[in-house]
């Protein structure tokens, strides 16, 4: 799970930035480009599981390419936006959820790994002027994984600040999930309890968490750009109460350059 907060974190970096950059080089959707292509090097740190209470930092390179209306790059996934309209847009995807593994942090031990899996993206987003709020559904295609779905809705905002070399992106985001993802992450079942020592624990869908996110891309010039993240999450209702759940506070950050082509 480390690793998928620490990915999920370049993306929001990374993603922003190239649409900032896009928001600043284009006037209007009939000049954007046909193909964007980023790339960059960040620093990031989160806990090393989603619920712990210990934190890990990584290093990580990444890219993003945009052709036309496909997105790649090997956080988000493959995503094909199948509308675009003055207000909504959206599309489908597929993605990858990369687990839970008990090597990374000792409170895990006796749990079991959770395998990746592919998941299935159905996204959509709407954008007034003063805001833009964004859902995307994911779900576990392989039954590999986690076997479940979760939904994630974010409203948020941008502008720019000091002559448009600055750009500030603040939003808040709420994660709904069913019952096969929230107890493949937070449950308990009989036989990780015997091995874990945790009492048993499950748990029904409902809203996972509750999440605010801030960032900053500082443009050196037209090309390259530094971006940073904050964002803070609280664990809400049954997850909060897991055993499994050291701190239901979690904070995550990092800083990253990218080059835009």
């Amino acid at each position: 799970m480390h690793k998928l907060l620490i990915l999920s974190f370049c993306f929001l970096i990374f993603n922003s930035s190239v649409s900032a950059q896009n928001n600043y080089n284009n006037k209007s959707p009939t000049k954007q480009k046909m193909s964007v292509m980023t790339i960059g090097y960040g620093i990031f740190s989160s806990p090393k599981y989603e619920g712990g209470s210990k934190y890990t930092i990584r290093a990580a390179p990444f890219f993003n390419l945009k052709y036309r209306n496909i997105k790649v790059n090997p956080i988000s996934g493959v995503r094909i936006e199948f509308f675009e309209g003055e207000s909504w847009s959206g599309g489908i995807g597929l993605g990858g959820s990369f687990g839970r593994y008990t090597k990374q942090d000792t409170n895990l031990s006796g749990l079991g790994n959770i395998d990746w899996t592919v998941e299935a993206i159905l996204f959509a987003k709407y954008r007034a002027r003063f805001y833009s709020i964004n859902s995307e559904i994911y779900s576990d295609i392989l039954q590999n994984g986690h076997r479940g779905y979760y939904l994630k809705t974010s409203i948020g905002t941008a502008f720019p600040l000091f002559n448009m070399t600055t750009f500030i992106r603040p939003s808040l985001s709420i994660t709904f999930a069913d019952k096969n993802y929230l107890n493949s992450f937070f449950g308990v079942n009989p036989k990780q309890s015997l091995s874990s020592g945790y009492f048993e624990y499950f748990l029904n869908q409902g809203i996972k968490d509750a999440s605010a996110n801030f960032l900053m891309i500082y443009r050196l010039n037209d090309k390259v750009s530094l971006n940073g993240t904050l964002n803070y999450k609280v664990l809400m209702g049954a997850v909060a109460s897991s055993p499994i759940i050291k701190s239901k506070d979690q904070f995550s950050g990092g800083f990253s350059l990218t080059y835009l082509y």
